[in-house]
């Protein structure tokens, strides 16, 4: 993906804007094209020139991918463009897939927009790739804040012990049990 934003900002800095509309008017917007775009940081300026021709029948898969890869400055973005932009059906869906996210500002953003979270049944997916055992602790203090996590505990430990590969997490492990 690094490579397709220096395409793009080595196109938008060669050509004049007019001639990059014209590209961009031409160019068949599907969702795969953008839900890759919007997991590169920086690229609301970009977002600008095409924000226009987006088909609205794939802010659900763009929510999904910014969600789960992409940025705040992207998400508010969208936010604002879009007013009803993070209504979904499937909450819960779309918490398990900010949780995978590496900025913990994406997570907190959709909470904050959905508090009050009531009976939210969440299956802590996230706990079970390798990543950081500190930011996945932070994660669950955070979705603390926001929901009862020992309402379905069952589900914590089914993940972290049960279903959990990974031999490590002793750190995420711990911070379970003294819940």
């Amino acid at each position: 993906t690094k490579t397709f934003h220096n395409i793009l900002q080595n196109m938008i800095s060669k050509y004049e804007e007019e001639r990059i509309t014209d590209i961009i008017n031409k160019y068949d917007y599907n969702d795969e094209w953008i839900n890759c775009l919007v997991r590169l940081p920086k690229i609301t300026n970009i977002l600008d020139l095409i924000i226009d021709n987006i088909n609205t029948n794939y802010l659900d898969e763009i929510l999904t991918s910014i969600a789960k890869y992409g940025n705040l400055d992207t998400l508010e973005y969208f936010q604002n463009k879009f007013p009803n932009f993070l209504d979904k059906n499937d909450l819960a869906e779309l918490i398990e897939n900010s949780l995978y996210n590496r900025d913990n500002k994406i997570i907190k953003n959709i909470l904050d927009f959905y508090k009050p979270i009531n009976n939210l049944r969440l299956q802590y997916k996230f706990l079970s790739i390798k990543s950081n055992q500190e930011n996945k602790i932070k994660k669950l203090k955070l979705i603390s804040k926001y929901v009862d996590i020992n309402l379905h505990f069952n589900s914590l430990i089914n993940t972290i012990f049960l279903s959990n590969n990974d031999k490590g997490n002793i750190e995420v492990k711990k911070w379970i049990m003294k819940k």
